[in-house]
């Protein structure tokens, strides 16, 4: 037998600031057995820059956006660094672009991740998707994800045993993730329907 859970509760309060640019507020509570986080409470102040008018959103969007808050963890058991509960200062930039055009839609992101009182704790990330209508309501997609990985403070110190790797009970230890998938995708219903508002 093996039991795993997780669960999440996110918040987010915007106000745009004119055509181009908006403020707001990001806070969340998450928990997760996999990545031995008992419980982390986070705030986050973004500022976001939309490059693209915001009548212009539906047919594009091209957004900076600089976040600044803070983490506190707690954790079901000892970490790599002998820590049961830390509080975590970090920042996050993240470049997006994306298209909807009549052909489908296409879209593509930076992001970087760093603590601000230990700058070697970081993450950088690439994801891109597209989706091409064949006919109608059918579309064939794909999407790619690749990440450089240098922030797994909160992994547990002892040795995984053969049962949680088989079972993929417990995150290991990486520096690299990548993943590519494809697949088709039939909507019903109005062609017309679908928004999109990136702020």
């Amino acid at each position: 037998r093996s039991k795993e859970g997780n669960w999440s509760v996110d918040s987010l309060v915007v106000k745009s600031l004119g055509p181009h640019w908006s403020a707001g507020f990001t806070a969340a509570v998450t928990s997760s057995s996999f990545s031995n986080q008992r419980w982390v409470t986070s705030i986050n102040p973004p500022v976001k820059k939309d490059f693209f008018r915001y009548s212009q959103s539906a047919e594009g969007s091209l957004t900076l956006q600089y976040t600044v808050g803070v983490s506190r963890y707690s954790y079901s058991q000892i970490t790599l660094y002998d820590k049961l509960e830390e509080t975590m200062p970090k920042h996050v930039l993240e470049v997006s672009l994306g298209f909807r055009q009549p052909w489908g839609s296409a879209g593509a992101s930076a992001t970087f991740w760093q603590s601000l009182s230990e700058p070697g704790f970081n993450r950088q990330s690439l994801y891109g998707n597209v989706s091409v209508r064949i006919y109608k309501g059918l579309t064939v997609n794909g999407s790619g994800d690749f990440a450089r990985i240098r922030d797994q403070f909160y992994l547990e110190k002892s040795e995984a045993t053969e049962e949680e790797i088989l079972l993929r009970l417990r995150q290991l230890e990486t520096g690299h993730r990548f993943y590519l998938n494809f697949g088709f995708t039939y909507s019903f219903g109005s062609l017309s329907n679908a928004t999109v508002n990136p702020r």
